[in-house]
């Protein structure tokens, strides 16, 4: 038996004795066994060794995992949100270039494989970080509003320009219209900005409505597309207060 013959035969007792229970290099669980790889005895690979990829992660367990609803899992459900939480966070400070399988893992802590693992492409993780980022400022306005702000237009337009915009200054605004300008060039974001845009017009309405301006659904897209025109041709300008135009035409408009 030559040394090829001896190093195939020996790799299942290998396989169970040289067990290492490190972190798996795919999904990063340390739960798991990362194994030796099995080695091809054939003449056409001359003895060397093919990596295998860890039994757990073969393609029909990630099937019936998905299938299974395995990944619903505490742990499982904590990394994909640590991913989603990452990658909005990229979004809002860089836009959708920033959102990069590497760029998510690394600022999450976690593989890199771990993106591929819990969301079957990029743009997917893109839509979750999407839908986290509007549904916080969402709910940050519901809370503005049940706390009676004495400024009710200034919420209007943290939720029109971004809270962000609150400090003055062209850089926030502008990469918010970037974005949202952005997201008409991924079609598959167009249902979740459809839902998340009458879900911003019902809060819209409340608003106003709590300030003494109540609009009808007509009076109300009117009034939001005056207000992004107003912002859209400060951006143009270069305008170093896009907030203070929008604010203007807000209130002119009421």
């Amino acid at each position: 038996m030559d040394v090829s013959e001896r190093e195939f035969a020996g790799y299942f007792r290998a396989r169970h004795d040289a067990v290492r229970r490190t972190a798996c290099p795919m999904c990063g669980d340390r739960d798991r066994a990362s194994f030796v790889p099995a080695p091809r005895w054939d003449a056409a690979s001359r003895g060397r060794r093919s990596t295998v990829m860890p039994a757990h992660l073969g393609p029909i367990m990630i099937a019936r995992t998905r299938t299974l609803g395995l990944m619903g899992t505490p742990k499982g459900e904590r990394r994909r949100q640590e991913l989603v939480t990452a990658a909005a966070e990229l979004l809002r400070a860089g836009g959708f270039d920033a959102v990069r399988h590497r760029a998510v893992a690394e600022k999450a802590g976690l593989p890199l494989a771990s993106t591929t693992y819990y969301f079957e492409s990029l743009d997917d993780l893109v839509t979750a970080a999407v839908e986290l980022t509007s549904r916080e400022e969402l709910g940050e306005g519901h809370q503005q509003l049940e706390a009676a702000p004495a400024e009710l237009p200034e919420l209007v337009l943290d939720l029109l320009l971004g809270p962000e915009s609150r400090g003055g200054g062209l850089e926030a605004v502008l990469l918010r219209y970037e974005r949202l300008v952005g997201a008409g060039r991924r079609p598959y974001l167009a249902p979740l900005m459809r839902a998340l845009r009458g879900e911003l017009d019902t809060l819209l309405a409340d608003i106003l409505a709590r300030a003494g301006h109540p609009l009808d659904e007509v009076a109300l897209r009117d009034l939001v597309s005056l207000v992004d025109g107003a912002v859209i041709s400060a951006l143009i300008e270069a305008d170093p207060d896009p907030r203070a135009a929008a604010r203007e035409v807000l209130l002119r408009h009421l």
